[in-house]
């Protein structure tokens, strides 16, 4: 996707989360023909946009996830957005398991199979349910072992409330975990609409890698102390692509956590006028970071966009020549126009400012560097 479809993709995107999770299963999974085997939830796949509750416990704890206006979020970490993803491959594969046989009806075997009650056995069993949105229930499983040995993929369950165990053709990969579920993206930002990224430490260290104009790839790191050399030529392009898919680890609500007064701050500004602010820091062993979003028309470099009359050459012009005086760059950054950048700038600071993020390391080090980082080590002389 380029970047002037960013802001078109972003609005799809955003209607996709109002209406909720809206899709269909595949076709297979809604034909119920005569002679098929019976589905362990009959009428699920023709219901599953009913579905407005899920919840999944185990031995680890537990995970709710519900669907609103938003769409679909972790009530866990303060109604962050869930992985939309993750949630419609949970539903689809809870609608197609499919019975093979019966298995034991005796409580006191369930523990064999990895479905024994909440009150016995060996460990709490992993639980999903489902409800729609009056909590009407539409399905609660309680999921055991796979099937050892080779063939399709199945598993043991039953039905929450009834005796009967089922071995089902199936894959229903669970856990309680709340970062499962999590939508793990934070931005999107290419590296060619980049135009540089400042980091200050805490005592004026600072960092600034830059390039030279919007045809460039590279990210030149500006005032290199004198007689010190870089590490290695490319080495600030780490820096200026740092966010070009930051993902999450976890997140926490921004109104009960206080940001440190030391915190490094790195700075990107795009050639569009989107200028991006993150301030990160260490806290109980968590990389953490908050980002503000805001567009500054003043660093928008023009869109320029050739007109019909610009690619004709004039009367009596070669036109062998005016194709080479008119040849573009070897590269340009498609950029947003000041509009499509505005949206884009309040569409992240809406959606990221409520939040801390735990950054995964690599990440959060990226974009901290220091000058020292970025240089060659000092060659001690002989005495």
């Amino acid at each position: 996707m380029n970047t002037r479809a960013f802001g078109i993709a972003g609005a799809a995107a955003l209607l996709f989360l109002v209406l909720g999770l809206v899709f269909r299963a595949p076709t297979d999974t809604i034909e119920r023909e005569a002679g098929q085997a019976e589905y362990l939830l009959p009428g699920l796949a023709e219901a599953l946009n009913d579905v407005a509750h899920l919840a999944v416990s185990d031995s680890s704890g537990s995970c709710t996830l519900k669907r609103g206006e938003q769409g679909w979020t972790v009530l866990e970490k303060n109604s962050y957005p869930a992985s939309m993803e993750r949630v419609r491959q949970t539903l689809i594969a809870a609608s197609n398991l499919k019975i093979i046989d019966p298995k034991t009806a005796d409580p006191d075997r369930f523990d064999q199979l990895g479905l024994n009650d909440s009150d016995s056995g060996s460990s709490p069993p992993t639980k999903l349910e489902l409800h729609d949105d009056a909590g009407g229930d539409m399905g609660t499983l309680v999921v055991g072992k796979r099937r050892s040995g080779g063939g399709d993929a199945a598993l043991y369950v039953r039905r929450a409330g009834e005796n009967q165990c089922w071995l089902v053709e199936g894959d229903l990969s669970i856990r309680s975990a709340t970062d499962h579920w999590l939508d793990r993206e934070i931005m999107k930002l290419k590296a060619d609409r980049i135009r540089s990224v400042e980091t200050v430490h805490d005592g004026d260290d600072k960092v600034v890698v830059a390039k030279a104009d919007k045809t460039a790839r590279r990210f030149d790191v500006q005032n290199v102390p004198s007689g010190r050399e870089l590490r290695y030529a490319s080495v600030g392009d780490g820096l200026g692509r740092a966010l070009e898919r930051l993902t999450l680890d976890d997140v926490l609500a921004a109104d009960v956590v206080e940001i440190p007064a030391d915190a490094t701050v790195s700075t990107f500004t795009t050639f569009d006028g989107v200028v991006v602010k993150a301030r990160l820091w260490d806290e109980d062993e968590e990389k953490r970071a908050v980002f503000d979003v805001r567009f500054d028309e003043g660093l928008a470099e023009p869109v320029h966009e050739e007109s019909d009359e610009e690619a004709e050459p004039e009367e009596g012009e070669n036109n062998e020549d005016a194709e080479t005086i008119a040849e573009p760059p070897a590269f340009t950054a498609e950029l947003l126009s000041p509009e499509e950048a505005r949206a884009e700038a309040e569409e992240l600071n809406e959606r990221l400012s409520p939040w801390v993020f735990v950054l995964p390391s690599y990440a959060h080090d990226r974009m901290s560097k220091r000058m020292q980082d970025m240089l060659k080590e000092e060659e001690t002389s002989e005495t």
